[in-house]
């Protein structure tokens, strides 16, 4: 486990660094330009699937999300004692990533945007709302006082639930607004629940 929480020392960075997370940002960061750049010579192995079924370049996106998920308490851990100014600092950063991923993906530089083509959603605005999400829950959602685990695996996982159980529980009902408005929104020409390209 030594490995896996390693910072290192003398870095560029004011802040001690999470090797280990780094080491995983720049693989998956690999693994997005070689998805990108020589899905033409693998067309099948590694690119995105049309619209049902997996493929390589289909992990890249939640392993983005993952990084998020998980450098999320790494950053703010010291601004937990000041909530507000940690949600402000969230906040801030949230609209950087989303309007840099808005001005990326809605028509390049320097005049190609159009009205009619102006698209809100797009992958770095889908991380920028994934983190400010989970930036809310952690610094508000409060964590239950637990008792120190014992060694017995089992038990130290099932402490380990009950302490984040209000996060968890936020989580589930998040999913499940997310369910309710896919499967509950009656698009024009196609109905409920219809998930096909056609209507997605």
């Amino acid at each position: 486990m030594g490995g896996l929480v390693l910072r290192t020392q003398g870095t560029p960075s004011k802040h001690p660094r999470l090797l280990s997370l780094d080491c995983f940002r720049g693989l998956v960061i690999a693994w997005m330009i070689m998805a990108d750049e020589a899905a033409s010579a693998w067309t099948y192995t590694l690119e995105h699937a049309p619209w049902d079924g997996i493929r390589f370049a289909d992990f890249v996106f939640p392993a983005f999300v993952f990084i998020v998920g998980l450098a999320v308490p790494l950053s703010t851990h010291k601004l937990m004692a000041d909530r507000w100014g940690a949600t402000r600092k969230a906040v801030w950063r949230a609209i950087k990533m989303f309007l840099v991923g808005f001005l990326v993906s809605s028509g390049g530089f320097p005049g190609a945007y159009r009205l009619r083509t102006l698209r809100i959603p797009g992958i770095l605005q889908r991380i920028a709302f994934c983190y400010l999400v989970t930036v809310l829950i952690h610094v508000w959602v409060p964590v239950r006082s637990v008792e120190p685990s014992a060694r017995h695996y089992g038990r130290s996982l099932l402490r380990l639930y009950n302490k984040y159980l209000y996060q968890w529980l936020a989580a589930a009902l998040l999913l499940v607004l997310y369910l309710a408005l896919t499967f509950g929104t009656n698009v024009p020409d196609c109905g409920y629940g219809h998930l096909d390209p056609e209507c997605a």
